[in-house]
């Protein structure tokens, strides 16, 4: 039998190699079975399924002289989508990064600008979108289709800015030379051209 958190594990395909070879798949209870093998022979059993591993990889009879069983554990294979998200070359703290696709969930970056999502499903597609009022993002988002590996997925914050402008007149045509003083959040002056 082939168990993933003590419960069988259908679809995983088992290997007989050695003196005979041959392979078949596991049921809906996670079990499989070779008969026929001949006494004597020598022969090892490797389950195989995409986004698992298995304990042990495999099992070997020597000199097969009675009925055996091999039992295996199925273990998911995960990976991470983690990077930084940096403003002017340096961490931003408080960014919302959000993972959409095979899994979702959702993570701020760190005082260093540090994020990572963990335990993603090989095989799965991914995107990655951060987020945080007064920014924009470059890239905007990060896609990763069938995840095989852990990722890196870095993003550059930009603020973003407007601007107050304006004219003075005097008798509806321009008045240069006013200085107009910019108090609040932020504090400036300037002067009207001609």
């Amino acid at each position: 039998q082939v168990t993933l958190s003590a419960s069988g594990l259908s679809g995983v395909t088992v290997a007989l190699s050695g003196s005979q070879s041959g392979s078949t798949s596991t049921d809906g209870s996670g079990n499989y079975s070779f008969t026929g093998l001949a006494a004597g022979g020598n022969y090892t059993v490797t389950p195989t399924r995409s986004g698992y591993s298995f304990s042990p990889p495999s099992q070997s009879f020597n000199n097969l002289g009675g009925n055996q069983t091999a039992g295996f554990s199925a273990t998911a294979v995960t990976y991470s989508v983690s990077g930084q998200v940096t403003l002017s070359g340096g961490g931003m703290s408080g960014v919302t990064l959000t993972l959409s696709g095979s899994q979702t969930g959702s993570t701020s970056t760190d005082g260093s600008g540090n994020y990572s999502f963990t335990g993603l499903a090989a095989g799965g597609n991914y995107t990655v979108t951060p987020t945080r009022s007064g920014y924009s993002f470059s890239p905007p988002s990060q896609s990763f289709n069938n995840l095989g590996a852990n990722q890196t997925a870095g993003f550059s914050a930009t603020a973003v800015t407007y601007s107050v402008s304006g004219q003075v007149t005097l008798s509806g045509s321009g008045l240069s030379g006013v200085t107009v003083t910019l108090s609040g959040s932020q504090s400036g002056s300037t002067s009207t051209d001609g």
